[in-house]
């Protein structure tokens, strides 16, 4: 019915501000073990800075990608597809603080191939919701 997980590491936590490097339970939910790993997922995207080897260079189809979600959702007014531009890159920020992905957010043209499986999915789901 419940399950729980901590980890602590000195100035791990949240900003380096305490040693709660990650702190989650789970009371009285029929999967505990698997809402626990939800939850850790959702964790991994708000607390956790992005893995070098999972960031990619923002440019062409996946620029245009990305530019078409940031546009529909109201963050990206005008651009050229497939051009990162500085405009792209502040839409981008803006979005992801939006979205609480503040330790991953960048202004180096790469991203983060997890906050991209994210927002797909977060996106897909916006849609789906004003059909």
């Amino acid at each position: 019915m419940s399950a729980a997980v901590k980890v602590v590491r000195a100035g791990g936590g949240y900003g380096g501000h305490d040693d709660r490097w990650c702190e989650l339970s789970v009371c009285d939910h029929p999967t505990p073990i698997a809402e626990l790993e939800r939850l850790y997922a959702i964790y991994r995207l708000t607390y956790l800075r992005s893995d070098p080897g999972q960031l990619v260079p923002l440019a062409g189809e996946l620029a245009a990608e990305v530019q078409a979600i940031l546009h529909e959702r109201g963050f990206l007014a005008g651009y050229a597809a497939g051009d990162c531009d500085a405009g792209t890159l502040r839409a981008l920020h803006d979005f992801m603080g939006w979205e609480n992905y503040d330790e991953r957010i960048r202004d180096d043209g790469l991203i983060d191939l997890e906050v991209l499986a994210d927002m797909r999915l977060r996106h897909a789901a916006w849609r789906a919701s004003r059909a």
